[in-house]
């Protein structure tokens, strides 16, 4: 759903017609709350103003990706919520960088 979301947010800062046609298609728009589907018409039917931001679609973009996020962090946890509530965060994962030899 994250992806869906973040494309339809792409598609909507940009203004793309055949975009938002396109994903407002998609069997994931059903799950669409009834203001971002607004926004996304006003863009298909060219009535949204130049300026205007997709207030309502980055809104549930970012809640999406925030119980997504919190999801991914208590993964694995006992269940006991107050040890979930109470562990610090995980430390962020490092990736490897091949170097080169001179």
């Amino acid at each position: 759903m994250l992806a869906f979301l973040e494309a339809l947010r792409d598609a909507l800062m940009a203004r793309d017609v055949h975009a938002v046609q396109r994903l407002l298609s998609h069997p994931l728009a059903g799950a669409l709350p009834d203001a971002v589907r607004a926004e996304a018409l006003r863009v298909v039917q060219d009535q949204m103003a130049p300026m205007a931001v997709p207030i309502a679609t980055l809104q549930l973009y970012h809640q999406t990706a925030h119980c997504l996020g919190v999801a991914r962090e208590t993964r694995g946890v006992g269940a006991d919520a107050s040890t979930t509530r109470h562990r610090s965060r995980p430390a962020t994962a490092q990736i490897e960088l091949p170097l080169q030899v001179a």
